[in-house]
Formats: C-alpha cells, sequence, structure tokens
C-alpha cells in the first residue's frame, strides 16, 4: 500500500486522514499503463497555492480533488513524464475508512 497527500477538498479538514483509495490513470495511452491501479492511504494535506488559479496549476486548491502521490506509486500507474497533466487523470473507485465505506465517481 502507498501513501499520498490529499488536496484540501479530499482531505475534508483530515476526516479522511487514514482513508484508503483505489487509483487508477484513465483515458490516455500515451501515459497510462493499462489495466493497473494502486492503493493509497491518506496521510497528508497536500497546502494549496494561491498564487494559481485552481485550473491554471493550483492543483491542490479548492474545489480540485487531487492527489500528491510519490514518484515510485505513480510510475505504477502512469509514466513518470505524465506529471500533473489533464490527460493523465485519475479514477476513484472506493474508499474506506473504518466500517463505513464511500464511493466517488
Amino acid at each position: 500500500m502507498e501513501t499520498a497527500g490529499l488536496s484540501a477538498t479530499l482531505f475534508y479538514l483530515g476526516r479522511l486522514c487514514g482513508a484508503c483509495f483505489e487509483v487508477r490513470c484513465v483515458e490516455d495511452l500515451r501515459w497510462c499503463i493499462p489495466g493497473t491501479l494502486i492503493i493509497v492511504t491518506a496521510t497528508n494535506f497536500c497546502a494549496p497555492n494561491y498564487g494559481f488559479a485552481a485550473d491554471g496549476g493550483g492543483h491542490c486548491n479548492p474545489p480540485n480533488y487531487h492527489f500528491v502521490l510519490p514518484i515510485e506509486a505513480f510510475e505504477k500507474i502512469a509514466i513518470w513524464k505524465a506529471g500533473a497533466r489533464e490527460t493523465c487523470s485519475v479514477s476513484l473507485t472506493w474508499a474506506s475508512f473504518g466500517l463505513i465505506n464511500f464511493f466517488v465517481f
């Protein structure tokens, strides 16, 4: 299992710290490794950067749903050169926290 930082919208004031997410790269065969996924545990907060617009470089800014993955985890699902480009989006299929399951589509 890998770790991830979550944007403010996902982190939800710490309520999702420790939650598990299944993350896969979707929609772009140039960057995604087909048929792969990783399971990550939310361990920290990805601080917003209000010097950038949410859609112009402020990936962790509200209202974005963004994960910060270690490069070793990211390379299991995508080519590292993809970075935070829009062409390498992630699909969240489930998350669990304790006995409560959250489904994000």
